[in-house]
């Protein structure tokens, strides 16, 4: 009989707690009606009646009083406890959630990230920003926060039990047909599929959804259709955008005339501007869910199959040199947490001079491997995943007694201003990093001069001194190294452009 439920908590609300609540209103309602209206309280001492009294009176004990949803004394956090009570332990849209919420309660690390960024953003520290806004009202930090978590499990099922379903069925109908195409030296699996789903893409190019190179999805309301490819195989679109610019040309009466270069060159052609090549993403886009009011494609669905997998596979002979056909080139790193490289940058007095480094480019280089195909690259991130799971965190010290001024080894320009780290607490740990992790990927280990670029010269004929660059005030920042990532060096159609292509946490 549904009642009006009040949920009692120990202490302010906390990501597990709030997790728990969320399973109750979801998969709760049959066990206890009307759970999902319930009132949260905060009980610090809970009353003689135990857990099953207090049910009879629409009192639901939860992580108090030592019954069956309290996780004092037992090896699970209680949304694992709640999920058990409720006969939803092993659902597979809840195993993420259950494994953050146990990682945030039992081990104590619901943000890995030691980024003060990251940290104050986090879920969890959101949500003691809301109990410190709201101290006398856990109901209110709870309304605040369910609905981001709602909107996870939503995702989640969809992820992992509505769109293998979907794939599925239309595998069976037709809607769903895998191909290949050759381009170059490598095969790249693909995926023609008909979804409204904006989710779709991003489930086929995922493990579980196959690991697809290339996606073809076409809007079923709308007949949108948009090639989506998965980044880090750096899949060649040239080829399909000139085929399918040039067909949708033919068919609205249009000479594009026949230079493959301008026929797939990333962005908009004027003529035919209901199809843009964003090599942002990497993707060749017909407007789409999100974007009804592009006019659809005029060209055949079956054709269009055809086109794409015809495109793919001489992309590598008609790409324009100065862009697609360009190699990616990658490095190792260490970046820097932007908090920190905006305080150093901060810190910084230059001449005109002088171009002082933006945020997001401050990180200590650990090798530089040039360019390499997406096979090389993904055969580097594999080796050197591997090698870094064996090397434990720990930090850098980075000071303004680093600034240094002249031509660190692997700097292009002639001079430049930087930190240099040799010497410095925490440049042991990141020659031994390299040390063990080099060899793996097939690299020499050669010294090298540590250190991190700041600021150089615009134009490089310039004569300046070091006193160019100075600091206006001291700092001191200790810098956890909790990860390496693989960067990505790459043409965007415009200008060069860098991304990170692998992140790698160091063991815990």
């Amino acid at each position: 009989m549904e009642g009006n439920w009040t949920i009692w908590l120990p202490t302010r609300p906390q990501v597990d707690t709030i997790a728990a609540i969320l399973l109750l209103h979801v998969f709760g309602k049959e066990k206890f009606p009307g759970i999902e209206k319930g009132r949260v309280e905060i009980q610090g001492i809970l009353p003689t009646a135990d857990f099953e009294n207090l049910l009879t009176q629409h009192i639901l004990a939860l992580d108090i009083g030592g019954g069956p949803l309290d996780h004092h004394g037992k090896n699970k956090c209680t949304t694992e406890l709640v999920a058990e009570y409720l006969g939803v332990a092993t659902d597979p849209s809840l195993q993420q959630l259950l494994q953050w919420t146990r990682r945030d309660d039992k081990e104590g690390k619901g943000t890995l990230s030691k980024d003060a960024l990251d940290r104050a953003f986090g879920m969890a520290g959101l949500i003691s920003a809301l109990n410190k806004a709201n101290p006398k009202d856990p109901q209110k930090v709870v309304d605040a926060a369910l609905p981001l978590l709602e909107a996870h499990l939503e995702s989640a099922r969809e992820h992992y039990v509505v769109l293998p379903k979907d794939v599925e069925r239309k595998l069976e109908c037709g809607e769903c047909e895998a191909f290949e195409a050759r381009q170059g030296n490598r095969i790249l699996k693909g995926m023609y599929v008909v979804s409204d789903k904006s989710s779709m893409p991003t489930y086929l190019r995922s493990e579980r959804g196959g690991t697809y190179d290339v996606v073809v999805q076409k809007t079923e309301q709308s007949g949108h259709v948009s090639v989506l490819t998965k980044q880090a195989r750096s899949v060649n679109l040239s080829g399909a955008a000139a085929l399918i610019r040039l067909r949708e040309g033919e068919l609205r009466g249009l000479e594009l005339g026949s230079d493959a270069s301008v026929l797939g060159a990333p962005g908009r052609h004027a003529d035919v501007p209901m199809w843009y090549v964003d090599p942002a993403t990497n993707s060749l886009l017909n407007g789409g869910v999100h974007s009804a009011m592009t006019e659809p494609t005029r060209i055949p669905w079956e054709e269009m199959k055809k086109i794409v997998k015809a495109g793919l596979e001489i992309s590598a002979e008609i790409a324009p040199a100065s862009a697609s056909s360009k190699k990616s080139s990658y490095y190792l790193s260490i970046n820097i947490p932007r908090d920190t490289a905006s305080d150093i940058l901060s810190s910084l007095s230059a001449s005109d001079a002088i171009k002082i480094h933006g945020p997001d480019n401050l990180h200590v280089t650990l090798h530089y491997f040039g360019e390499k195909t997406a096979d090389e690259a993904a055969e580097i991130a594999r080796q050197a995943e591997t090698a870094l799971k064996e090397v434990a965190p720990f930090s850098i010290v980075l000071s303004d007694s680093q600034l240094a001024f002249g031509s660190p080894e692997g700097y292009t320009n002639t001079e430049a201003w930087y930190l240099s780290m040799d010497g410095h607490e925490g440049a042991e740990q990141v020659q031994a990093l390299r040390a063990s992790v080099l060899p793996t990927v097939g690299v020499e280990v050669k010294p090298k001069e540590l250190h991190i670029t700041l600021a150089a010269k615009r134009n490089v004929k310039d004569s300046v001194s070091a006193g160019a660059v100075r600091t206006l005030r001291a700092f001191e920042h200790v810098v956890p190294v909790q990860e390496v990532v693989l960067m990505e060096s790459f043409y965007d159609g415009r200008k060069k452009a860098y991304r990170a292509y692998r992140t790698f946490a160091l063991s815990q």
